[in-house]
């Protein structure tokens, strides 16, 4: 119940007894007024943390069913702010927040009970409220913990948008003013997931829970547009600016894809030491067929297929990535180094698509559907290399499992020069890294540059420190593209675009073939 800044939880377990309950992201909130009640009376709370930041509540006797766990939940200050679809906020007539943030989940010997939410709104706030699972304020569902936690809620006056159909049921709820039109957003995704699952062969039974889109608005100019897979959907928050471009259409794409591809079907070990060597196919896999089910359905066009699969060309000619193996790259994913983690996920990532590229998408399309198949048949999420080699073979040939083994094992791919077809060819190229060449920093309601770098792009194309920013839009970590701002400065406004591009190194790039037929200029 938001008031004040603040939310009441009670957490009620009507069939099991609960001795402890964990709290997830315990850091980014303030947990006060806890009590707990069971059949017989008061139980007293221990309340510790994690090293990780899970919260843990404990009870000091064995408790007898039902039990009633109440606390309140406000937000830490830095808790608010920046791009993260999970930011906690509570405002007058608005609020926002994740599960892991809000619901200290029992610890239960079930992995599954039939579970009552409801989201409840007082006096002073709107009456919508949404979630992940469903648009109702008042909502039965089955979920585990995992998908309680990870689950997004949303309360003020939203806009919504229901959708039923043979191959599924989809909803969405936007919370605040975005450029673009959330409905039709909505429409969009809708179609995308129906789309892949198609494309892989995928049936979902008549039962299976409705898809959720859930889209925030918010001030973070630096990252317009932030998507995140929430429990059965995803969530989206968007700098008030921000257009709905070809990079979130493909990473929305992305995350329906990895309901599959990555979800119920993972290669090699899901768990343990040898889940990161996965990681090619889960984040890699899962985007080539994101871009290839986009690009068959006219959602991107042929510049903006090319302008990704750049993106991951340039970053392994710039970092180097793209001449380590995938056993070198999959220990360096298991760091407990934050950057190293992420560069070398985002590297497995580029190896899985660029795999995928040269494998092409018919190949590949019946390559998934033959493991999905086979994976279904013996009720098993994990597939092995050695079974997915074998159904590269009968797709392929045996050429294409040498190259495929040797782009995994030993590093650059091998792409055919017109593996895209008659329109775009690679060719070689200089690849830039990214630079922006300024910080934004907020000032008030105001967004302005700061450190700008001398000598950098954004100062060739004429930025200045202490410059107003109104609107910015960039790909980051996309030097290819422009960086397109409006800003104003003593009172004057003006549009400055500019290439956000360091020194260059040599690579490979896509482009428009120089014998392209004539039917190409329509892609």
């Amino acid at each position: 119940m938001p008031k004040e800044g603040t939310l009441r939880v009670d957490i009620v377990s009507s069939t099991a007894s609960p001795r402890s309950w964990t709290l997830a992201d315990g850091r980014a909130v303030v947990v006060t007024d806890v009590v707990a009640r069971d059949r017989n009376g008061p139980v007293s709370l221990s309340q510790s943390q994690r090293d990780d930041g899970t919260t843990v509540f404990s009870a000091d006797r064995a408790t007898a069913a039902p039990v009633k766990l109440a606390y309140v939940v406000s937000p830490k200050g830095a808790a608010a702010t920046g791009p993260d679809v999970c930011r906690l906020v509570v405002e007058p007539d608005r609020a926002s927040f994740c599960g892991e943030q809000v619901l200290a989940l029992p610890v239960t010997g079930s992995g599954r009970e039939p579970t009552r939410l409801r989201l409840v709104a007082d006096g002073s706030f709107l009456a919508d409220a949404a979630s992940s699972f469903g648009l109702a304020d008042d909502l039965v569902t089955t979920a585990s913990p995992l998908e309680l936690s990870s689950a997004l809620f949303v309360f003020g006056n939203l806009t919504t948008a229901e959708m039923r159909a043979p191959e599924g049921r989809d909803h969405a709820a936007a919370l605040g003013y975005v450029s673009f039109d959330p409905r039709w957003v909505a429409a969009e995704a809708a179609g995308f997931r129906t789309t892949i699952d198609r494309w892989l062969h995928v049936s979902r039974p008549a039962d299976d829970p409705s898809a959720g889109v859930l889209i925030l608005a918010g001030r973070h100019a630096e990252r317009p547009i932030s998507i995140r897979r929430r429990a059965r959907g995803l969530a989206l928050s968007a700098d008030v600016s921000a257009e709905f471009s070809s990079g979130a259409r493909i990473r929305m794409a992305q995350i329906f894809a990895q309901r599959t591809i990555g979800g119920s079907l993972w290669l090699g070990e899901r768990t343990g030491a040898g889940e990161a060597r996965g990681l090619w196919f889960s984040e890699g896999i899962s985007r080539a067929v994101a871009l290839f089910t986009l690009h068959e359905l006219g959602a991107i066009d042929d510049a903006e297929l090319a302008a990704d699969l750049n993106g991951f060309l340039a970053e392994g000619a710039l970092s180097g990535s793209e001449k380590l193996g995938i056993d070198e790259l999959a220990a360096r994913a298991a760091s407990s180094d934050d950057a190293e983690r992420e560069a070398a996920i985002r590297a497995l990532m580029a190896r899985g698509v660029l795999v995928a590229v040269d494998l092409g998408p018919g190949p590949l399309q019946k390559v998934l559907r033959n493991v999905i198949e086979d994976a279904g048949s013996r009720r098993s999420g994990e597939v092995s290399r050695e079974a997915f080699i074998a159904a590269v073979r009968d797709a392929a040939g045996e050429s294409k499992v040498a190259r495929l083994s040797r782009s995994l094992d030993e590093g650059t791919v091998a792409i055919d020069r017109t593996a895209l077809g008659p329109c775009l060819e690679l060719v070689d190229r200089p690849v830039a890294p990214f630079e922006l060449g300024f910080v934004l920093a907020s000032a008030g309601k105001e967004t302005r540059i700061e450190k700008l770098v001398s000598g950098s792009a954004a100062a060739r194309a004429g930025l200045r420190e202490r410059d107003v920013v109104e609107a910015i839009d960039y790909r980051p970590d996309r030097s290819d593209v422009p960086v397109v701002a409006t800003i104003s400065r003593d009172g004057a406004r003006k549009e400055v675009r500019f290439l956000p591009a360091g020194a260059s190194k040599p690579g490979r790039a896509f482009s428009r073939a120089k014998n392209a037929p004539r039917s190409c200029e329509r892609s």
